[in-house]
Order: C-alpha cells, then structure tokens, then sequence
C-alpha cells in the first residue's frame, strides 16, 4: 500500500490494495500485492509522475465523447431548442467530488450540480441546464480463487423538475504494457467472443477510440497478470491506446454524438440511444467490476 498522506485515503484487504485521492474523490491505484496496474497521473501532485496525463479516472457524464450540433461545430450540444457548450465527455469530470464515507475497504463519493453553473473545463466552460446528483462507491475484496476485486458502482439522480437525458461512462486508465493484449465478450453469458487483438494492433490517433459493441466483459493480458472488466453499462466498452504507455478500457451506455448515422445536432431528449430520468428523483444504477489476477 501507498505511504498514509492525509491527502490519500488508502484502502487494503490482504494482497489487495486501492488509493483515492481524498482532494478529488479520484482512484488512482489498484494494486495486488503491491503491483499498481492503474496509471497514477491523478494522484495528488506529490505522488504523481512528473511528465504524462494528470488523470487516472473519472465519470462521463452528461455526454460519452465529443459533442457536434447540425451546423458542425463541435462541443456544441442540442437540448431542446437551445445548444449549450458542452466539452468532451460532459462536466463531470471537472466537477468536485465530495468524500462522504471511507472505511479499509469501501470510499463513497458524490457530486451535485446545480444546472446552468459554468465549468471550467480544458479550453472552455460547459454548462448543463439539468440539476444531478452522482454518486460513485469504490471497494475491494480479494474472493476465494485468489483474486483481486475492485467493485465500481455509480449511482445518478434527476434533481430538476424536467426530464434528464444522458449519456454516461467509466473511464478508468491503466498502464499499457508492451506485448500485451485485450480480448472482449458479449451476450448474456459472456461467451460470445467481440475481439481480440494486440495492444500494438489497435492504436488510436487523435483521442479517438476502437468500439466495442456489446461486449460485457474484457480481458488485459500480460506476461505478469490479467485483468478482467465486466460491468452492466448498456452499449459496450470502447477502448484507447494513444500509444503512450497508457490504457483506457471504458465501459458506456451510447457511443459519441460525433459518431454513428445520426451524428450530432439532433436534440438529445429526441435521442433513444439517450437514457432518461424522467422525474425529479429518479435514479439509475451502474456497476463495473474489475479483477486482477497472476497469469
């Protein structure tokens, strides 16, 4: 486990270990037996590598990817009859998480927006006309055939009077190791195989992704370890590997407006690749899990 800081809340059962960032609810290690799989750039400044992304994960949400109207003009997302300026992958990435409970083995986090508050983003400040709430639990075990568990859940709550469509995603990043590969599987029984291939085979340019159509489950594979993703998320994983040493597997509910026939600019309440909370206080649960394991 990592050395205890008050800025880290460290979690660990045994061989199984996890680190969260207590400044911004970001998990940024999941380890066995000391070996971090997870990239560390969103851990706090003193702990995180000098050079490379200053991310390790985090939720998307309102939105999966980037956003494009019918004019064209990206970051520009249609919500009834007005657009909003939304960045990549939504706003809640750049909102505040709130540490509401840890124990050794569980941290519960939330965020709440108000709607129509301004977030500073990258290059610009998005905003959403629609009040939420998020609530994400990380916890461990390690299970009987000696594995280690980091269970995902992600918990989202309408708090405005109208209805909330939205897209939403996972994007936990890990380290990518040379000669390693992914292979994924869909159906109900998870014995349908998607696709495998080797991380070499499937780099991407630009911050774009290979999409994964129901697949439910996917597996990291290196000479030391592999890694399993399975989660509940409706559309499938997409995958991104820059070619820089990183690697994101990221469970989603819808792909990009930017992509598929439809493309942008059609009004997000219309879309019926868009979820929906139709009521204030409704809520919707997702669940991701990952194990870790000697190959």
């Amino acid at each position: 486990m990592l050395a205890e800081k008050s800025s880290v809340i460290n979690l660990g059962k045994r061989y199984t270990s996890a680190a969260i960032n207590s400044e911004t609810g970001e998990l940024f290690s999941f380890a066995r037996s000391d070996l971090n799989v997870m990239w560390e750039g969103g851990a706090p400044a003193e702990l995180r590598p000098k050079e490379g992304r200053k991310f390790s994960e985090f939720v998307m949400f309102p939105i999966v990817g980037q956003a494009i109207d019918d004019k064209g003009i990206k970051d520009s997302l249609v919500l009834g009859d007005r657009r909003f300026t939304m960045g990549k992958h939504g706003i809640a990435r750049h909102v505040h998480w709130d540490i509401e409970s840890a124990t050794d083995t569980q941290v519960v986090a939330t965020q709440t927006y108000d709607a129509f508050t301004g977030v500073p983003g990258k290059s610009m400040i998005s905003v959403f006309p629609l009040s939420y709430k998020l609530t994400k639990t990380y916890c461990i075990d390690d299970n009987d055939e000696g594995r280690s568990q980091l269970f995902f859940t992600l918990e989202i709550e309408n708090r405005s009077d109208d209805v909330l469509p939205y897209a939403v995603g996972w994007h936990p990043t890990f380290k990518a190791y040379e000669g390693a590969s992914i292979d994924s599987f869909g159906g109900p029984r998870h014995n349908s195989i998607v696709y495998a291939a080797h991380l070499e085979d499937i780099r991407t340019q630009n911050g774009d992704v290979q999409l994964y159509k129901n697949a439910n489950i996917m597996y990291y594979s290196t000479c030391d370890f592999r890694l399993s993703l399975e989660h509940d998320f409706p559309w499938g994983i997409q995958v991104w590997n820059s070619g820089d040493g990183l690697l994101g597997l990221e469970p989603i509910s819808n792909v990009s407006l930017s992509k598929g026939k439809r493309g942008g600019g059609v009004n997000i309440l219309k879309r019926d690749d868009y979820r929906k909370l139709m009521r204030k206080g409704d809520k919707e649960t997702f669940k991701a899990k990952i194990e870790l394991y000697d190959y």
